[in-house]
């Protein structure tokens, strides 16, 4: 291998391994197990969830979830019926802000 290729196969490595660690690295501080306002959630890092809310009755729900310019989607099935959540997220400090468009703001705490 001639130097020229093996230099042109280093930067090649060197921006796939750049993009792939960027691409994932907001996925990092939204693993764990988090809690408010009536909502329980552990988003794990194999990408699956489990997510138990309260409202008159508790419900709980397992699926997938990803993560996309700060917005968390989440996959599931209601009695055999596929669902999805989406909702906008930030960070203030320590605790996860959920967004859902027209169910208001989640504050939850990381346990």
């Amino acid at each position: 291998m001639n130097t020229m290729t093996k230099r042109l196969t280093q930067l090649t490595l060197f921006l796939f391994l750049s993009f792939t660690t960027s691409a994932f690295a907001g996925d990092g501080k939204l693993f764990g197990h988090w809690k408010g306002g009536g909502i329980d959630i552990n988003l794990k890092s194999n990408h699956t969830f489990t997510y138990k809310v309260k409202i008159v009755k508790t419900f709980n729900f397992t699926g997938t979830w990803s993560s996309s310019k700060k917005r968390i989607i989440m996959k599931y099935k209601v009695a055999g019926i596929k669902q999805k959540k989406v909702a906008s997220y930030r960070f203030k400090g320590k605790k996860l802000l959920l967004t859902m468009k027209g169910k208001g703001e989640a504050t939850l705490t990381k346990q």
